[in-house]
């Protein structure tokens, strides 16, 4: 007889599985969601260590909804203007039309191939116009699709989960007051004056506190008001409490103020620099300390300015390289060991 987990064990083994199945995907060229989805297939269903009950609760729901929250704000530092000028058209029309399309054709699927009604329906086929960051970023590390469709997917995939979840809330409230009229009329005036406020919430709220927390969060910066190795807890403590807000305010108004928020921020990336000192360099393969600045701008992305270091106080140190307004997570993630500079630095 399997012998129930208790609490603490149930919440390593989801940490442990979790990173474990990315670290073996890594090591195995496999896509990661999938690793991610076996893994937790065998935990569950098939071998029952993890019950479904074990990790229910009313924290459940905000948590997840957190987590995606963070992933939204680490997605949007990710996209770059510049990259949006190139493939702007396409991504909206994806985010636009193709979310439409997709909602229609799964909505008149769930209907007549799965018998379900036509308010089920609906709902469910706003639901699935959603791709999402969880799913398309593990997919583009793995695949790196040439040219433009790399980043046309990157824009697609992060900027489609609050319109879709958005779209998703707004659909099964107008479900919910069309079959509750008299209630809507009494409070509302119309269904539809009811889901027009409810955009208009959504977007006043999403876009106003994405604003006010990144005009904090570079203030903060900006100032010097706060140390290095405390920049990236207070970055974290910014999102965290932006997201609650923006959710506590208008129900799912969080993802869109967390995409927004990580967009904002990657557009004020001039105020950061990240030095790379030539002891980090020396950790770094040879082959690719020859190319250090090429190499430095190929991690830190596109429009980055990699400068030697001098002596001077305004600038990087000496005898090291500043990877200004840059990508300095992206570079992290490459295995160049970063150190958040203390000066502000233009390139």
């Amino acid at each position: 007889m399997l012998i129930m987990p208790t609490p603490l064990v149930t919440i390593a083994a989801v940490v442990v599985l979790g990173i474990g199945a990315q670290w073996l995907a890594w090591r195995t060229k496999f896509p990661s969601i999938l690793l991610l989805l076996g893994f937790g297939f065998l935990a569950g269903p098939v071998t029952g260590f993890l019950p479904q009950d074990a990790l229910q609760g009313e924290w459940l729901f905000p948590f997840v909804s957190l987590a995606v929250g963070i992933i939204l704000f680490e997605g949007g530092l990710t996209l770059r203007f510049d990259e949006f000028r190139e493939v702007g058209k396409s991504v909206v029309n994806l985010i636009t039309i193709g979310v439409l399309v997709t909602g229609v054709l799964a909505t008149i699927g769930a209907h007549y191939l799965a018998g379900f009604s036509w308010e089920v329906a609906v709902v469910l086929g706003a639901l699935l116009t959603v791709t999402g960051p969880t799913v398309v970023l593990p997919l583009l590390r793995h695949v790196r699709p040439a040219g433009r469709v790399g980043t046309i997917a990157k824009w697609e995939g992060i900027t489609i989960d609050p319109i879709g979840a958005i779209l998703a809330v707004l659909v099964l409230e107008t479900v919910i007051l069309l079959n509750e009229p008299a209630e809507a009329a009494g409070a509302h005036g119309s269904v539809w004056g009811a889901l027009a406020q409810g955009i208009a919430f959504e977007i006043v709220v999403g876009v106003g506190v994405a604003v006010l927390a990144a005009v904090l969060l570079v203030f903060l910066l900006h100032r010097r008001l706060v140390p290095d190795w405390l920049q990236n807890p207070v970055a974290l403590m910014v999102v965290v409490a932006a997201f609650a807000i923006s959710n506590t305010l208008q129900e799912e108004a969080g993802l869109l103020e967390a995409t927004l928020l990580g967009i904002i921020m990657a557009g004020r990336s001039h105020y950061i620099a990240y030095n790379v000192g030539a002891a980090d360099l020396a950790a770094v393969h040879h082959s690719e300390r020859a190319a250090g600045p090429e190499r430095l701008r190929d991690h830190a992305g596109a429009g980055a300015a990699v400068v030697p270091g001098r002596a001077d106080a305004g600038g990087p140190p000496a005898g090291g390289l500043a990877v200004v307004a840059g990508d300095g997570p992206r570079l992290a993630r490459a295995g160049v060991p970063v150190v958040a500079g203390a000066a502000r630095h233009r390139g």
